[in-house]
């Protein structure tokens, strides 16, 4: 059958392929990777266990759909709050193909100088624990810390911490106290590097981690005035580095002695040596403070329901942090109940290194026999869209709002990520999935089935009648045109197929 004139041109290269999925989103509504809430939700999208594993994790699977399916969702977010009570063999003996991280700082340095290499093994170990993990939850909220308590990598001066900065800091505390968190932070080398509180003594001090401490690690903007800044600054000052082991190391010598006072706390600071006792008994204090619980709130529901969270819902949360003494996980608890999560549906996009995640792990690829070798790839790939962990200089950490990432560039780089992992034609060292099996001995009856098919193993939701019939146009055929053995959609087509639907608002939403 001859196809009609206002079908696409066949899409023999990546060019023709990115015009006919173009016409196929003007002409039937699949969108684009534009990244943008959905405006109509396609049928079984609003399925409670899709919503919460779109959130919670880096992208479901059919695996675990239907694992939580079984289980129901309370009982999966529950131990998913526990992660240390769920089983994860795969990751614990893949990490072991990484002996470095187990070095401390003056082993890199001894070792390998600066420490890249090891910075590059912890971030490929990073990657990894995002697509296969079972402990979900953890990943997801890790990486919403080191968008709130930011060390960049690569980052010359602290290389040889990355690794312990996300065991000891941000693994560690993920879903426990932030109290405990923001102690531990402040004095972790990483940090202590990169905001210049190493160097701070009581004749210079040096107001870049007073700054930052208060602008963006607790109240904000606007709760405070330079004048707290400096006393900030002030209470921080010893809190440094050894120089030999360069582990953290609290040097009297360059503590300022003398009452400190913002924010409603106040200390005599009457002593050198109880210098580190009372710098941490300031982040206690601003762990506690309504504002940092406001913010922590307001950053988790941005994270997990909307751009633009209810005033309301971030009130309880806030109050939820308070009482829970700044413990995360009875926040995230809160959250997911909400009534305003459970209406959130296609309100969250995905960030460009949270679609490539999303991406292996709904196509199903598997760890590198050996080695690393696919992960660099991903990060590199991950790079190039603009999103990579570690990869933001500022201290603000990415934004995660959908107008941060509406640009050409990020959607044919997602557009060619979706291709190439698709059709196998990148990511060799790992272990490919052979995406065929999807289609059955007995072909579908038509293309409009085969379209809902691999829809349904690839989005885990149903598409509306327009997207599966714009999906058809693209491979230029009508949904009633029979399927065929040796047909373009099932053969050499077959990978853009599966691209396309990578490509739509159903697999972009978080």
């Amino acid at each position: 059958m001859t196809a009609p004139d206002t079908l696409p041109a066949r899409a023999g290269s990546r060019r023709l392929l990115l015009t006919g999925l173009a016409a196929a989103a003007v002409a039937g509504g699949l969108q684009a990777v534009t990244p943008a809430p959905v405006a109509e939700a396609a049928p079984s999208a609003t399925d409670p266990v899709l919503h919460l594993l779109r959130r919670a994790t880096f992208g479901p699977t059919r695996e675990l759909f239907a694992e939580v399916t079984k289980s129901g969702t309370s009982a999966w977010l529950e131990a998913q709050l526990a992660p240390a009570t769920v089983p994860d063999a795969e990751m614990d003996a893949f990490a072991k193909r990484f002996p470095r991280l187990s070095w401390r700082h003056w082993e890199v340095r001894e070792n390998i100088g600066y420490g890249w290499e090891v910075m590059d093994d912890y971030l490929r170990l990073h990657t990894a624990r995002h697509i296969w993990s079972r402990r979900q939850l953890l990943e997801v909220v890790a990486d919403f810390w080191t968008d709130h308590l930011v060390v960049p990598a690569p980052e010359g001066d602290v290389q040889a911490f990355v690794h312990t900065w996300h065991r000891d800091v941000i693994r560690k505390h993920a879903l426990g106290r932030y109290a405990d968190m923001l102690k531990a932070a402040v004095r972790h080398p990483a940090l202590l590097a990169v905001l210049d509180n190493a160097s701070s003594t009581r004749q210079s001090p040096n107001e870049n981690h007073g700054r930052e401490l208060l602008e963006l690690h607790t109240v904000g903007v606007g709760s405070y005035t330079e004048a707290d800044v400096r006393q900030a600054a002030l209470a921080l000052t010893g809190l440094s580095i050894d120089n030999e082991s360069l582990l953290y190391e609290y040097k009297p010598q360059r503590r300022h002695v003398g009452t400190l006072k913002l924010l409603g706390w106040t200390s005599a600071n009457s002593r050198a040596e109880d210098g580190e006792k009372v710098a941490l008994s300031l982040m206690d204090h601003l762990a506690r403070h309504p504002r940092t619980a406001e913010r922590i709130a307001r950053k988790l529901a941005v994270r997990f329901v909307s751009d633009a969270p209810s005033a309301t819902l971030v009130s309880d949360l806030a109050a939820t942090y308070l009482k829970n003494d700044t413990s995360i996980a009875p926040v995230l608890r809160r959250l997911f109940a909400s009534a305003e999560f459970t209406a959130s549906v296609g309100k969250k996009t995905r960030r460009p290194y949270e679609d490539v995640i999303a991406t292996f792990r709904i196509l199903g690829h598997r760890p590198d026999a050996e080695g690393s070798t696919s992960l660099g790839d991903i990060r590199w790939v991950a790079k190039q869209m603009g999103h990579v962990p570690g990869g933001w200089s500022a201290p603000d950490g990415y934004p995660d709002v959908a107008t941060a990432w509406q640009s050409a560039s990020s959607t044919l780089h997602r557009w060619n990520m979706h291709l190439h992992a698709a059709s196998g034609w990148s990511f060799k060292t790992m272990r490919q999935p052979d995406l065929t099996t999807w289609i059955p001995t007995t072909l579908p009856a038509n293309h409009a089935a085969l379209v809902r098919l691999v829809a349904d193993k690839l989005l885990l939701t149903r598409l509306t009648t327009t997207q599966r019939d714009a999906v058809c146009t693209f491979l230029e055929r009508r949904p009633t045109d029979p399927v065929k053995p040796g047909d373009a959609a099932i053969t050499w087509r077959y990978g853009q197929l599966v691209a396309v639907l990578l490509d739509s608002t159903s697999h972009t939403i978080r």
